[in-house]
């Protein structure tokens, strides 16, 4: 009997504990102030009334996009030269020869060739980006040759071409890509040629008495004796056997041209930092307040007299361009946007502010829109990458805007 009773006592309670298990897990309790402040997840009840108010009354929080920063480095690999594709970046690699594209929207890197080219120190791509002329050191100088840029699945494209003649220099890709330019030096001075690929033929379009000369090449081509603080030198048009007065002579002579006239930098003594810079426009000259070296600047685009130029803004004073091309000084650098025909300079960048690295640029290229600008870090041989249209613009009050131009020196 009391085992009977014992039984029924404990079946009870398990309905009762079913039941209120139940109760517990199906019912919806009424609603009330729960507090959250004590769980992991969540916030308190006070933080959330007020956002709930903030939005009733069309009060948004407002949200900070991080925007991509206009400079940026793209490789750490060693780079000889690069170019524009019309989604990124190719360069060849410093060393190997190897040619890789990167993507800018995703920052993919994929290799396009694996032909291993031995020593390349300096590249440059024809406008298509299908051919290369690659330089690698041989005595004093450069050997130089034209290669054809060929695909293959997973980077296993090829370069294949030929040299160009012996001591070869200031070679150049013409506008359609389809020919190079190259200068070659004789007893009598140097000679100018255009050498077409498709015919294998070669073509003479100046000679001047000069050795050792640089060459702007152009609708214009312009020659002057190659820089050095120990030598006085000037900027010449070259017409055939001809020879035209551009620019007056200045040691350490060294100029970039651009559509319309030319930029000049050259030793000055006189100087704070021991270069001087000005503009040459027809007959006009205008001295610019910014000392920059002429080989720092690219123009902007085709047809586009808007330049920009790699320029320190206080560099040490040193003898020049000597000892930047000796690798004795290097340069801080910061980046500027000149408009030769206005006068006027725009300040883009300070680079060590931006990257907190020391950047020296040089071999800059500029995209076709004119709205991207690469360029190799001298002292280390790297890529970078500066986009414009990522630059912040100031700002303007009402009644108190400020230009973030200044002026050149006039």
């Amino acid at each position: 009997m009391k085992k009977k009773i014992f039984i029924s006592i404990a079946i009870v309670l398990l309905l009762v504990a079913v039941a209120l298990w139940g109760y517990l897990f199906f019912v919806k309790p009424p609603a009330g102030n729960g507090d959250l402040s004590g769980l992991p997840i969540g916030g308190s009840s006070g933080a959330s009334s007020e956002q709930d108010a903030n939005r009733a009354g069309g009060n948004e929080q407002s949200t900070t996009t991080i925007l991509p920063k206009p400079l940026r480095q793209l490789t750490t690999r060693a780079v000889a030269g690069a170019t524009f594709t019309e989604s990124g970046v190719r360069f060849m690699e410093r060393g190997t020869g190897h040619i890789f594209d990167i993507n800018l929207l995703t920052g993919a890197e994929t290799q396009v060739t694996n032909t291993t080219l031995a020593g390349v120190v300096t590249a440059d791509f024809s406008p298509s980006t299908n051919r290369v002329l690659f330089g690698v050191p041989q005595d004093d100088t450069a050997s130089f040759s034209v290669g054809t840029i060929t695909r293959g699945d997973d980077g296993g494209g090829t370069v294949t071409g030929f040299g160009l003649p012996t001591g070869a220099h200031e070679v150049a890709f013409t506008p359609s890509g389809e020919a190079v330019f190259y200068v070659l030096d004789g007893a009598n001075g140097a000679v100018g040629y255009q050498y077409t690929i498709a015919s294998e033929a070669s073509e003479q379009l100046f000679s001047v008495p000069i050795r050792d000369i640089r060459v702007l090449w152009g609708n214009a081509i312009y020659v002057y004796p190659a820089p050095t603080a120990a030598q006085p030198g000037s900027v010449y048009r070259a017409r055939g056997d001809t020879l035209e007065y551009v620019t007056g002579s200045a040691y350490g002579l060294t100029a970039t041209a651009f559509t319309g006239g030319l930029v000049v930098s050259y030793t000055d003594s006189a100087s704070q930092w021991g270069v001087g810079t000005y503009i040459k426009i027809g007959t006009s000259t205008q001295p610019l307040g910014i000392p920059l070296l002429a080989d720092k600047c690219a123009q902007q685009a085709l047809g586009d007299s808007v330049l920009y130029c790699a320029a320190t803004p206080s560099p040490e004073r040193g003898t020049y361009p000597d000892d930047w091309y000796k690798g004795l000084v290097s340069f801080d650098d910061a980046l500027w946007e000149l408009a030769p025909s206005a006068g006027s300079a725009l300040l883009l960048s300070n680079f060590k502010e931006e990257s907190g690295r020391q950047i020296d640029a040089t071999k800059l290229v500029t995209d076709r829109a004119g709205e991207r600008i690469s360029f190799i870090n001298k002292i280390d041989t790297t890529l970078w990458i500066f986009d414009t249209t990522l630059v912040v613009q100031p700002t303007t009050d009402t009644g108190n805007a400020a230009s973030s131009t200044e002026s050149a020196t006039n």
